[in-house]
């Protein structure tokens, strides 16, 4: 599509008794344009999770690298397919990481590789209730071909989305984050006990966390508040934890939890075994005269 157009205007003086008619003409360009981005432009975002692999998720920083080259495109795409115009000679359409650098075509974000996060205006970090960082995509549109034609507009984001967080104190042994709990018996254990022993939700900006446990033989527990754990005090039963958040974000540390179990319960043949493991004893008594 082209945004320009020649008109040929001939202007004629007619020819009278005494005037020879003549003719004079000229040519006018005309050039169209716009730069009104429309109000139904469809906001998009693209997400993944923070890719920190420190043990206890601690060392995230929300600077991660997304796949933006074609989300770009789509976006450019999606503007023409609202108004041809934007696809003419003298349209500048540019991307921004905030509203303030929308108003500068020189802060332009490179579309042409793929986008990593940094701290910029446009750039907010996880807060109550909402548990990743997010940056700002502004579209800025200018048009060359009229005077102060530029419109800008919030079109987007990227979320970097948090994993759990566990407790500065939780125990490591080899990389592990190791949980020991003793039962005096096995009537049941309610497993989601550790789990204010693991996280400290403020850390999580209260997410709302989803746990999961399997068993030794890698088995999901479902009956988590009334387990019954199949260990010993010599042979304690380790089940494992995954954490995940409201964003399928999974911390990849490895969560050991033994359960030991004590047998303190009275053996079935207890007084006969005692009776006869201590009748030379009671015999001796028996034949004591009292002083």
């Amino acid at each position: 599509m082209s945004n320009t157009e020649e008109i040929t205007v001939i202007v004629t003086d007619k020819a009278s008794e005494t005037i020879t008619g003549c003719n004079e003409t000229t040519t006018l360009t005309l050039k169209v344009g716009t730069c009104k981005i429309p109000t139904d432009l469809q906001s998009t975002f693209l997400e993944l999770c923070e890719t920190d692999n420190s043990l206890l998720g601690d060392n995230q920083d929300g600077i991660e690298t997304f796949p933006s080259i074609q989300y770009f495109e789509n976006i450019k795409d999606s503007l023409i397919a609202k108004n041809p115009l934007f696809a003419i000679a003298g349209s500048l359409i540019t991307f921004h990481e905030s509203a303030s650098a929308a108003n500068d075509p020189s802060t332009a974000i490179d579309i042409t590789t793929n986008y990593t996060t940094n701290n910029n205006a446009g750039f907010s970090q996880p807060s109550e209730g909402d548990n990743r960082w997010t940056q700002e995509i502004w579209l800025r549109v200018e048009n060359s071909n009229i005077a102060n034609c530029v419109d800008t507009k919030l079109v987007g984001n990227f979320y970097v989305n948090r994993k759990p967080q566990l407790k500065a104190d939780s125990k490591i042994v080899n990389n592990v984050v190791t949980i020991r709990e003793e039962l005096c018996n096995n009537n049941g254990y309610n497993l989601k006990k550790v789990e204010g022993e693991l996280i400290e939700y403020a850390d999580n900006f209260n997410d709302a966390l989803e746990f999961t446990y399997y068993d030794s033989n890698g088995d999901e527990i479902t009956n988590t508040e009334n387990y019954k754990s199949s260990g010993t005090a010599s042979n304690p039963e380790k089940i494992y934890i995954d954490i995940n958040t409201s964003y399928d974000c999974k911390l990849s540390t490895l969560i050991e939890f033994d359960l030991v179990v004590s047998d303190n319960s009275i053996p079935e043949n207890f007084h006969e075994d005692w009776v006869n493991g201590n009748i030379s004893s009671l015999t001796k008594l028996e034949s004591t005269d009292d002083p």
